[in-house]
């Protein structure tokens, strides 16, 4: 389950060519098919030239250019590398050198295997990217990334042989936090941060290699636990058992799943145990508790977490 370009003004008039074809007093408008695939369309768009060269310093020139494969990219222009290199303190060529970065960066603006035109977008739903995170996109066609900054698409449908290009005004970042990080700082989550070292979980919930899905417990569902155990917080994080048992219940393990995702049924946890998604989404644990998701699709390099208002217990 776990394991997170590119648009030319100019060549989009070749790829969706119109021809009117009269007939006495019958039209009929034709558009012709793509020949261009979309490394093809991204290497001669003067609008696209850093784009083209991240792509190629990279390797992943030769993926766009694959005639078996389908891709949604969301290409950022010029403009947009301009205001990410000031905004870094590099120059492009710094960027360029960084090949580690950029590929996390350019697989974030990728939706592999769908042709995703601007007629299909979810508006409001969760995307995920060939990186393995995600962003959504608002019906005003703006795009909020997993950093929470955003993008304006400023031109959809450039079609291409092997999928579709929308251009966008801002380059996309993913987040380098990991789930750890994510607890740490916020302060609605320091009993469960709290809990993650005392069951020694920490390294673990910070592997980048991770692909994890998180029900976080914020601190007042911590306070209900404790009082329904009547137990206090110091007794409850001396017991490392309980909390390995209680906390790995909360985690899905090698997929990164989304609120738009989560559909009514069982779902197996780490810890062996099953939850429960009713039609609302609210989550109903072995011991018949129900919680609710407060906050959905928070998103780190390594999952996404979702904070819910009571702690999951097992049998």
């Amino acid at each position: 389950m776990l394991k997170r370009t590119l648009l030319s003004l100019a060549l989009a008039m070749s790829v969706l060519p119109l021809a009117a074809c009269n007939d006495d007093d019958d039209s009929s408008v034709v558009i012709e098919a793509p020949t261009q695939n979309i490394a093809e369309i991204a290497a001669k768009n003067k609008d696209l030239t850093i784009l083209d060269a991240a792509l190629k310093a990279t390797g992943l020139d030769k993926t766009l250019m694959s005639s078996n494969d389908k891709f949604t990219v969301f290409a950022p222009t010029d403009e947009a590398f301009d205001d990410l290199l000031e905004d870094l303190g590099v120059t492009s060529e710094e960027l360029l050198a960084d090949k580690e970065l950029l590929t996390m960066v350019l697989t974030y603006h990728v939706i592999p295997n769908i042709t995703l035109k601007a007629a299909d977008i979810p508006y409001g739903d969760s995307i995920e990217t060939a990186n393995g995170q995600a962003f959504s996109i608002s019906d005003a066609n703006v795009i909020m990334d997993a950093s929470g900054d955003t993008s304006d698409i400023i031109k959809t449908d450039v079609l291409a042989t092997n999928g579709v290009i929308h251009l966008i005004d801002e380059v996309l970042l993913p987040t380098d936090k990991s789930i750890v990080d994510l607890a740490v700082a916020k302060e609605n989550l320091s009993i469960l941060k709290e809990a993650v070292v005392a069951a020694g979980l920490a390294d673990a919930l910070a592997d980048e290699d991770a692909n994890l899905t998180v029900f976080a417990p914020n601190n007042a569902a911590f306070a209900n636990l404790l009082a329904e155990l009547k137990i206090t917080k110091e007794q409850l994080l001396q017991d490392k058992a309980l909390l390995m048992k209680v906390l790995t219940y909360h985690v899905i393990e090698d997929d990164r799943i989304f609120a738009s995702e989560i559909t009514a049924g069982s779902q197996e946890m780490l810890e062996g145990s099953s939850i429960t998604f009713n039609d609302k989404k609210q989550i109903i644990d072995e011991s018949n508790r129900t919680s609710n998701i407060l906050t959905a699709n928070i998103q780190a390099n390594n999952g996404v977490v979702h904070v819910i208002d009571t702690v999951l217990l097992p049998k």
